[in-house]
């Protein structure tokens, strides 16, 4: 999918473009992506990752605080999606077949949205805030898995106990016996 995005389109070529990769993909437009973000080399598309402030080196700081402001941009994009459509927001627990037309569908929609009604910082703020929270839901879900795999092993070692200990009493009942 990301490839046919970044694909240059003929009347692009003539536009300059000397960023990071371009001469190892020179048909393909660069995506910018935060560290977390792995999926450049899987896709082989052109992926710029944005450094901390204090991984940059000072000749860098010009060319990462532009693409800071295009990273605002998308982050104000998602909050608008995120916004618009819940299940954008929520984890996909539906056939993931569908997923990329699902999502082709939001982000359309939502570009449209944007032509009648431009974006604006607080919707990067609540995109940035929906992060947190979907980061918050994962880790509330492991707790609570951790918890239920602890009360499981008590449930299980109570068991095992009672076992060994009705064993023990007919052990000794049969020695009695004999």
């Amino acid at each position: 999918m990301y490839r046919s995005l970044l694909t240059k389109q003929k009347n692009e070529e003539h536009l300059e473009d000397d960023g990071e990769l371009a001469e190892q993909y020179p048909n393909l437009w660069a995506m910018v992506g935060d560290s977390a973000y792995t999926g450049g080399a899987k896709h082989k598309v052109r992926l710029m990752h944005i450094k901390k402030q204090s991984q940059q080196k000072a000749e860098e700081r010009d060319h990462f605080k532009s693409l800071g402001r295009d990273r605002v941009l998308a982050e104000n994009f998602y909050g608008r999606m995120l916004g618009m459509f819940k299940i954008m927001r929520d984890t996909y627990v539906y056939d993931h077949q569908n997923y990329d037309e699902l999502f082709s569908v939001c982000a359309s929609l939502t570009n449209y949205s944007i032509l009648a009604n431009p974006l604006r910082n607080e919707e990067g703020t609540y995109y940035r805030n929906a992060v947190v929270d979907f980061v918050n839901e994962g880790k509330q879900r492991e707790k609570k898995r951790k918890r239920q795999q602890e009360k499981y092993s008590k449930k299980i070692a109570v068991a095992k106990k009672r076992a060994r200990e009705e064993e023990e009493d007919v052990t000794r009942n049969v020695r009695q016996k004999s």
